[in-house]
């Protein structure tokens, strides 16, 4: 006699719950952008491993598939969105750090020269003579800087400050100054490219040289003539060392505009801070560069917001 045994009914498969979780996470990851579509990437990964494992046992293997190709196109698209706009935080920040050095750097300037009746000084001599140190240096009283200062004048023996690269002063001109850093960084800790404006024409000119520029009104105008500006990052030099920018008639942004985005900042000699777009016409940069050009300019024609 022939007894027929029905065969053991086979347990439906289970769908992996990580399989579902992951394609969750990368349909709703906006609600936790990066860490939901990391998540999403790494439960489908796990999914995929846990089904492939379990002996046929599982199913959900295209659940985990969709919940990492959708976790992993959230994921680039956040990054082309959010990193564009990081960067241009960073910018932004860093820009208005510099205009705040180069504020204090103009606010010492004219504190010094309501002191000493002149302005520090800078630039070249008709020769080619340089000072032995550079207006950075002088300018340390007027920076918050006083004792620094006295202590380079001490070693020179004579109360004067002593040339920049003497080595009875190396241990104070390797100090990094923050005032003189660039936020937006020159990768040397010592290097400034905030650097006067120097040069025929110039405030700084070489035939004022040996006296100095005295505390006098330029015939520009205060307002419409530059003596700082924010030099592009080859130009970068020790903040002690005599060495500025030099102003070429025939290029008058030369040096200029290329170590950020758009313009550069310049501070005029009343103080003010702006920022000149590269696009500045060159009449005009170069009426602001010199300072008995005898040019008569608007704010609207070279001044960007």
């Amino acid at each position: 006699m022939n007894v027929e045994i029905d065969p053991k009914p086979v347990p439906p498969r289970k769908t992996s719950g990580m399989a579902i979780a992951s394609l969750v996470l990368g349909l709703c990851a906006c609600a936790l952008p990066l860490i939901g579509h990391l998540l999403g990437i790494g439960l489908g990964i796990g999914a995929l491993a846990w089904i492939g494992r379990s002996g046929g046992k599982l199913r959900g293997g295209g659940f985990a598939v969709a919940g990492i190709a959708v976790s992993s196109v959230n994921l680039l698209l956040f990054t082309c969105l959010t990193v564009p706009l990081f960067l241009m935080w960073r910018d932004g920040v860093q820009r208005v750090a510099s205009a705040n050095n180069m504020k204090q750097l103009a606010l010492g300037w004219r504190s010094q020269e309501n002191t000493q009746g002149r302005f520090p000084p800078a630039g070249e001599g008709p020769n080619g003579e340089r000072h032995p140190i550079s207006w950075r240096a002088e300018m340390l009283p007027w920076l918050e800087q006083a004792n620094l200062y006295d202590a380079m004048c001490e070693r020179s023996g004579d109360g004067r400050l002593p040339a920049w690269d003497d080595p009875a002063i190396e241990e104070f001109t390797s100090i990094p100054l923050a005032v003189y850093q660039n936020p937006s960084g020159l990768g040397d800790p010592l290097a400034t490219n905030y650097l006067a404006v120097t040069g025929e024409g110039t405030i700084y000119d070489p035939e004022r040289f040996e006296r100095g520029v005295r505390a006098v009104q330029p015939p520009d105008g205060m307002s419409h003539t530059l003596w700082l500006v924010e030099a592009d990052r080859e130009l970068a030099v020790p903040w002690a060392k005599p060495q500025d920018w030099k102003y070429d008639p025939a290029d008058p942004r030369q040096g200029l505009g290329n170590y950020r985005y758009g313009g550069f900042y310049g501070s005029a000699a009343d103080g003010s801070v702006r920022f000149f777009s590269n696009d500045i016409d060159p009449e005009v940069l170069r009426a602001l560069m010199t300072a008995n050009g005898g040019e008569t300019i608007g704010r609207e024609q070279f001044e960007r917001p």
